[in-house]
């Protein structure tokens, strides 16, 4: 129970508020260059509501992660700090790296091949036709490199090695047929007793972070709310 509260707890300060970036304004709050001028579409909060069908996906994506996460933390005797360490390793592991090579503009120097990167902010000398008198290379804009692909991560087999460490302990696991995940590739490998054991659900934690997450969302709103009454309110008085 201790696990599932701590879970919670965590999955709370993770929660998506129920607003958005504004798309009028981008956020600002008013408009482009007019810091004077209040955004119409945000009334200047620069935030707009996410609409029901998006707060309804987004509480059953909450949901389906708490369920996910609590099975396999029940599965494994895994902490809450166990799990995120786990995920997080997997997640790194998974991930596609950039693949890059030297700009062949500048030779890597970042500098425009024209002016040499000179940066011109004189209006009196003439600009470099190339770079327009920033001296920056246009091609790879002043990196020196440029992105040509993406590949799988370098430490993906170290990064997976030490997430099967969280995930057993420390010890190997107990079939070799098990994948990084704990399934089973050969549904004949799995011992019956393991089977219940891994996919066991149970009513009352799923039951409790239900509530709490709807709890949390509704007062976030509510919040959210009264923040934006008193915005109004306080653009109003001026």
């Amino acid at each position: 129970m201790k696990r599932l509260i701590a879970l919670i707890l965590v999955l709370s300060a993770s929660i998506v508020t129920q607003a958005k970036t504004c798309r009028v304004c981008g956020g600002l709050g008013h408009a482009f260059g007019h810091s004077d001028i209040v955004c119409s579409a945000c009334n200047g909060t620069g935030q707009e509501a996410s609409t029901a069908a998006e707060q309804m996906r987004e509480a059953r994506d909450r949901e389906n992660y708490a369920n996910s996460a609590n099975d396999m933390m029940e599965a494994y005797n895994l902490t809450p700090e166990e799990y995120f360490a786990y995920e997080e390793l997997i997640k790194q592991a998974m991930e596609q790296v950039p693949v890059y090579q030297t700009c062949s503009a500048c030779n890597g120097t970042g500098d425009c091949s024209m002016c040499g990167g000179y940066m011109n902010v004189s209006l009196d000398d003439d600009l470099c036709r190339v770079c327009g008198g920033s001296g920056v290379c246009i091609t790879c804009g002043g990196a020196g490199r440029m992105t040509v692909g993406y590949q799988d991560n370098p430490n993906k087999e170290q990064l997976i090695h030490r997430a099967k460490e969280i995930l057993y302990h420390g010890q190997p696991p107990q079939s070799e047929s098990q994948d990084i995940y704990g399934a089973y590739s050969n549904p004949g490998d799995t011992p019956e007793s393991d089977s219940s054991y891994l996919y066991r659900k149970r009513g009352t934690p799923v039951v409790v972070i239900l509530l709490v997450v709807i709890g949390l969302g509704l007062l976030g709103w509510l919040g959210w709310r009264r923040w934006k009454k008193k915005k109004k309110n306080s653009n109003q008085s001026l």
